[in-house]
């Protein structure tokens, strides 16, 4: 089902895929990132690594009992496109690729929780599982004070700041290389952004221009 909704843009996944050139990378550094940043922060330490495999542990063997083709095809959601990644190595690779799998993960981080919470007597299970949720809300402040903090694109701020100085003048060209140049256009008000696809193309429109902002 799922090849079949991304059908039509399989010809075009195909074609980007023949540029990607394959080559030897350490795969460690992003696997550490993947799971110890991405899906499950706070997990860098060992008592976080302890705690989240213990409930994610929990929480899969919970889901097998009860329902064993959901563990299934959980496993193979887990397994499976990492494993494709890792065999064809490519030569770069984004965490956020996936970020279809953190539902899920969350999702067997919880059963895991209240798997757990199930070995107490039942008027202690709630307490428990707030425990819990507090341990894990506490190993990932870090994560989330850094995200927080951390420095913004600032696509508005940018936009606006050449918009000030190109106000009133004539002699300017502005551009914008890759997937930002829409980011840009969306915040864009009084300026064309154009997003020239070769150099040919970015010449001709440099031809009669004074200043040129990239």
């Amino acid at each position: 089902l799922t090849v079949l909704i991304y059908s039509p843009i399989l010809p075009a996944f195909v074609e980007n895929l023949g540029k990607v050139r394959l080559v030897q990378v350490d795969r460690l550094p992003f696997l550490k990132s993947l799971i110890g940043s991405f899906l499950f922060p706070g997990a860098r330490s060992v008592a976080g690594s302890l705690a989240y495999g213990v409930l994610f542990f929990l929480g899969m063997f919970a889901t097998f009992r009860k329902e064993p083709v959901l563990c299934l095809y959980l496993a193979v959601l887990f397994v499976l496109p990492l494993a494709l990644y890792l065999r064809l190595n490519p030569m770069f690779m984004f965490e956020r690729y996936f970020i279809f799998v953190l539902p899920f993960a969350l999702l067997v981080l919880s059963r895991g929780v209240v798997s757990l919470a199930g070995w107490f007597r039942p008027r202690f299970r709630s307490a428990v599982a707030m425990a819990l949720f507090a341990l894990i809300a506490y190993l990932q402040y870090p994560a989330i004070a850094a995200a927080l903090n951390q420095d913004r694109q600032n696509y508005r701020e940018a936009v606006r700041s050449v918009e000030e100085a190109v106000h009133g003048r004539t002699g300017d060209l502005v551009f914008s290389l890759g997937y930002a140049g829409e980011h840009f256009r969306y915040y864009a008000r009084d300026i064309s952004i154009y997003t020239p696809e070769t150099i040919d193309e970015l010449t001709a429109l440099m031809e009669g221009k004074k200043r040129i902002w990239c």
